[in-house]
């Protein structure tokens, strides 16, 4: 009884030497310390000593309106692919996949949470840091996408300005559909491959109006000079549209 007493001792004393070692319960990145050497601790405490976030893999919580909810549940059970874009919505940062999707919707906003996870292996990801979720629900192939600013909006619906033949424009209805990504929209009625569109200075425009057609980017040509123009006085131009090309997604 003795021995077996001594042995129980020995196992309460290796207990409490244990408690001198604190280990982080798991692998992650230390804060800054909420203690200095020389202040007491304890089990229990407010504070901590130090807060440990785990980035690898970190997820990212986003909501979706909840008109939504059936595109994204409306799948095969392939985790969907899910990109995060920095602040400006036009870098990528990190690519991950859906993890989770929320039982229940908030009838104050009419959202419904999601959680993406990201391996991180680069850290592009940091605790905290705000971030644009582009989550692809499907793949159209061949699809007829426009860059999103040439797609206006007035009385009778959407619309954009095709540049013909002869270089002048018309008003053509579309039906917009799903965003395209890369600042590209995709056109479901109302285009074909191949069309071009006006993507800039469409509020200078009307049916019928000739413009000079440029690839992004492109700068328009120098004007003429005109006959009675002296010195380096260059004769007025005409003003110009840029125009852009519909193609296929």
């Amino acid at each position: 009884a003795t021995v077996v007493a001594d042995a129980a001792a020995i196992d309460n004393a290796r207990i409490q030497v244990g408690y001198t070692s604190i280990r982080a319960p798991i692998d992650g990145l230390a804060g800054i310390r909420q203690v200095d050497v020389g202040n007491l601790v304890q089990g229990g405490q407010t504070n901590g000593i130090v807060v440990l976030t785990q980035v690898h893999p970190i997820n990212v919580v986003f909501t979706l309106p909840e008109q939504n909810l059936d595109l994204v549940r409306g799948v095969d059970g392939t985790p969907l692919d899910v990109v995060a874009l920095d602040r400006t919505d036009n870098h990528e940062v990190a690519h991950g996949t859906l993890s989770v999707i929320d039982n229940q919707i908030d009838t104050t906003t009419g959202t419904f949470k999601l959680k993406a996870e990201f391996a991180n292996d680069d850290n592009a990801l940091w605790p905290g840091q705000f971030v644009n979720i582009r989550l692809q629900v499907r793949t159209v192939a061949n699809a007829t996408t426009v860059p999103a600013q040439a797609v206006q909006r007035g009385p009778e619906g959407s619309y954009v300005y095709v540049v013909q033949d002869d270089s002048t424009v018309a008003m053509q209805a579309v039906k917009p559909g799903a965003d395209a990504g890369s600042g590209k929209i995709m056109i479901t009625e109302g285009l074909k491959a191949g069309q071009r569109v006006v993507t800039e200075g469409q509020f200078n425009l009307k049916p019928g109006a000739k413009v000079l057609a440029l690839a992004p980017g492109e700068t328009p040509p120098p004007p003429p000079m005109t006959q009675s123009a002296a010195g380096d006085q260059p004769a007025t131009g005409g003003q110009r549209r840029r125009g852009g090309g519909g193609g296929g997604g």
